[in-house]
C-alpha cells in the first residue's frame, strides 16, 4: 500500500534514525528491524553513534544492513538473512512485500510520534490561518462598513 511505501522510505532516510532518543533506540531496532540484532546480537551493548556512523557491514550499521535489505527485497542479491523455507516462500514477493519482512514499519514507536507531531503541528497551523482569516473577514467589513 501506499503507507506503507511511505513508512518504508521515512525508516530508510538517516533522519529517523537521528531523531530517536538514545533511551528508545535500541528498542526501535529490535521492533522495527529485528533480522539486525539477530544477525548479531552482540550489538545491542554499541552506541548510537556507533551503529549509525562507524560500523563497515550489514551486522554492526543500520544504514549498511537497510541498503542490504533493499538490495535483497529488489533481487539483485540473494537473501542470506532469512532461512532457505522462507526464501522459497518470498520468492514470488513484490519488492514491498519483502522489505516489509525485514523492515516492521507498523511496530515502530517512533513513526507513531513523528505522525503524532505532524498533525498536532498542522492542527496549530490551522488555528492560526482559521484566526487570520477570521480577523481579516472582521477588518474587510469594518471597511466596508464605514464606506
Amino acid at each position: 500500500s501506499i503507507l506503507h511505501i511511505q513508512k518504508l522510505k521515512q525508516v530508510s532516510l538517516k533522519t529517523y534514525w537521528r531523531g530517536i532518543k538514545m533511551a528508545q533506540f535500541h528498542n526501535e531496532i529490535e521492533l522495527v528491524l529485528p533480522a539486525f540484532y539477530a544477525l548479531c546480537p552482540g550489538m545491542k551493548s554499541k552506541s548510537k553513534k556507533a551503529l549509525l556512523d562507524t560500523g563497515t557491514k550489514k551486522a554492526d550499521n543500520v544504514f549498511l544492513f537497510l541498503s542490504h535489505v533493499q538490495q535483497i527485497a529488489e533481487k539483485k542479491i540473494e537473501d542470506d538473512i532469512s532461512s532457505p523455507s522462507r526464501v522459497e516462500e518470498l520468492k514470488d514477493s513484490s519488492t514491498e512485500e519483502y522489505l516489509l519482512e525485514f523492515v516492521k514499519v507498523n511496530k515502530s514507536a517512533h513513526l507513531l510520534t513523528v505522525a503524532s507531531d505532524q498533525a498536532n503541528k498542522m492542527k496549530a497551523i490551522h488555528t492560526l490561518m482559521k484566526e487570520f482569516a477570521d480577523k481579516e473577514t472582521e477588518h474587510q467589513y469594518e471597511r466596508d462598513f464605514e464606506r
